[in-house]
């Protein structure tokens, strides 16, 4: 039951995370976008720490983009990809812990 409680805590946390990085990264590169400049140093450093958390999200957005037609479908597959990244991250800890223990 800790074991859950620490997925979904940590599933909620990345999902925010994930959310504040997209909106911040899409503000920081619309407003060059227009003029054509090139992307500052904090464009880029957005644009990968989005791409890392979006990590199995993209590539499955990208394979079944034509079935993807609902928002609210977009922010599931968005918590999933969180939930994802957070039940590895917790069974790393825990199997770290165990063989510590040992």
């Amino acid at each position: 039951m800790k074991k859950l409680y620490y997925v979904v805590a940590l599933a909620v946390l990345h999902f925010l995370f994930t959310i504040f990085f997209i909106v911040w990264s899409f503000s920081e590169t619309m407003s060059r976008f227009d003029s054509g400049q090139a992307p500052t140093v904090i464009s880029s450093i957005l644009n990968i720490v989005t791409q890392v958390l979006t990590f199995p999200l993209v590539l499955m957005v990208q394979t079944f983009s034509k079935y993807i037609t609902n928002t609210l479908f977009e922010y599931i597959l968005f918590f999933l990809n969180s939930f994802l990244w957070s039940w590895i991250i917790v069974s790393l800890s825990f199997r770290l812990k165990s063989t510590k223990i040992r």
